[in-house]
């Protein structure tokens, strides 16, 4: 029995070394994109993070953002969510839709780690690099799993497991749900992240 048992979980080992080598690769190539090379009239992915730390410097609940840094449609800002009752920090972006400036609906708040794993989800404002690296043909920015493949549209409504309608609809790949949503409202000139799902 201890003969069979040891080569199979030397196999099933080396099976889960290599998926998550390769899932590094993955982010990093995408990570290291041309910044030259992105679609026209859509900013690049701007991170608001902190050199020291590598964490955005700004929080939520709370402001997450002056409406004047996301001026442009495609624009986003990196934040980080505490869930109030856990106090976990959750990694979430914040892109501005096309739409009104002072409109509520033209922002799209979401965790940026895969609602069922521990993937960094990246938001893709370079349609060809979209196309290179995850076979998607696409006129504006989405955001993409590196892991699995998923391709998550911005401007189209997906169905959570509760069968409630979010942003984020699922356009390619076998994800399960959307990501997971962050509520924000638009007050005065500051965006706040109001609570997540």
């Amino acid at each position: 029995m201890l003969l069979i048992g040891l080569p199979l979980l030397v196999c099933v080992g080396a099976i889960v070394w290599i998926h998550s080598v390769r899932s590094r690769v993955k982010s990093q190539t995408i990570s290291q994109a041309d910044p030259h090379d992105v679609l026209e009239g859509a900013p690049p992915v701007e991170s608001m993070q902190t050199p020291a730390e590598g964490k955005p410097s700004r929080v939520g609940p709370g402001q997450i953002a002056r409406l004047d840094e996301l001026a442009k449609p495609w624009s986003s800002v990196a934040f980080t969510f505490v869930r109030p009752d856990t106090h976990e920090e959750v990694p979430a972006l914040v892109v501005r839709l096309p739409g009104a400036a002072g409109s509520t609906g033209s922002y799209w708040a979401f965790s940026s780690v895969e609602p069922y794993g521990k993937c960094d989800l990246v938001y893709l404002t370079d349609t060809k690099q979209l196309a290179s690296q995850f076979g998607f043909a696409a006129s504006h920015p989405m955001v993409a799993d590196p892991c699995d493949g998923a391709v998550f549209d911005p401007l189209g409504m997906g169905a959570r497991p509760d069968g409630k309608w979010i942003r984020g609809a699922i356009v390619q790949g076998g994800a399960l749900r959307p990501p997971l949503a962050i509520e924000v409202s638009v007050r005065t000139n500051g965006l706040y992240a109001d609570r997540i799902e």
